[in-house]
């Protein structure tokens, strides 16, 4: 309601631009969604676009505002069959470069250009810390439109300042909801980091230094592959070893099988401070 309220107060001062930074797992898509319902009730925004890097993140966020706002029509334009039949819908999900070159080619019935600069009134940029900058700029460049930022992690680098591009200076956000926040107001878990190492790992591994079970062990895996005799394994090849595909994999299937369960258990759940 915060984030809202600031947004809110924000346009009213004549702002266009505006940042949402939010620590992850705080609801940043919930609190957009509210604001499109706001946006539209108050005929601040009739179209609305919403726009991520990943596709994946397109599909999500298009179920999640279908969940929440199922009034209002919807296109996800990465589905040819979808793009096609509801290209008038009110609220519009894409990629970068899919609504880039929907621009030129989208047209209305009589041929005519769908997506003109005025047509969206509200573009959402999820992940703002990311593709907003070079080529992608054209977009906002573009439509005469809100712009509403989220990102978790803004960037204040000379040549990519999130702040900077809503105009925003000295990292003054919109609005801010800082992980130690969450923490504290129990909508987030703290996290306690346990760092775990073995010897082989910090230093590699060096022929005179195994038992002499392992020594024969070694010496007849090198024969049988027909390597030439070992000596020593640097810490970078044993990273190189352990944390691979099939590292990643098992500990994926770990969390998957162990971790905490939401919608009858089809899906990760986030932690809380008062989970078990």
């Amino acid at each position: 309601m915060a984030a809202i309220k600031a947004v809110i107060d924000s346009a009213k001062k004549g702002f266009r631009k505006f940042l949402l930074v939010m620590a992850t797992g705080t609801g940043k898509t919930r609190t957009v969604i509210s604001l499109t319902d706001v946006f539209t009730k108050a005929n601040y925004a009739t179209n609305v676009l919403f726009l991520t890097d990943r596709i994946q993140l397109v599909k999500q966020a298009y179920d999640n505002f279908k969940e929440h706002l199922p009034s209002m029509s919807l296109c996800n334009m990465l589905d040819p069959k979808e793009r096609n039949a509801n290209k008038n819908a009110r609220i519009v999900f894409s990629t970068y470069p899919t609504i880039l070159n929907a621009i030129d080619t989208d047209k209305t019935e009589d041929g005519e250009r769908l997506y003109t600069p005025s047509h969206f009134d509200l573009i959402i940029i999820d992940e703002a810390h990311r593709s907003i900058f070079k080529k992608y700029r054209a977009i906002f460049d573009y439509f005469d439109a809100y712009l509403v930022g989220l990102t978790a992690t803004p960037r204040e680098e000379i040549e990519k300042n999130t702040f900077s591009f809503f105009n925003l200076e000295g990292g003054n956000p919109t609005y801010n909801y800082p992980y130690e926040e969450a923490v504290k107001n129990e909508y987030l878990g703290d996290y306690f980091p346990v760092e775990n190492s073995t010897t082989f790992i910090d230093k590699g591994i060096h022929f005179d230094d195994l038992t002499e079970e392992d020594k024969k062990e070694i010496e007849n895996e090198y024969k049988e592959e027909g390597k030439s005799d070992f000596e020593e394994a640097p810490p970078s090849d044993i990273n190189k070893f352990v944390f691979n595909k099939d590292t990643v994999k098992k500990v994926l299937e770990e969390l998957m099988e162990n971790g905490i369960k939401t919608d009858a258990g089809d899906k990760l759940g986030k932690t809380h401070s008062n989970s078990p």
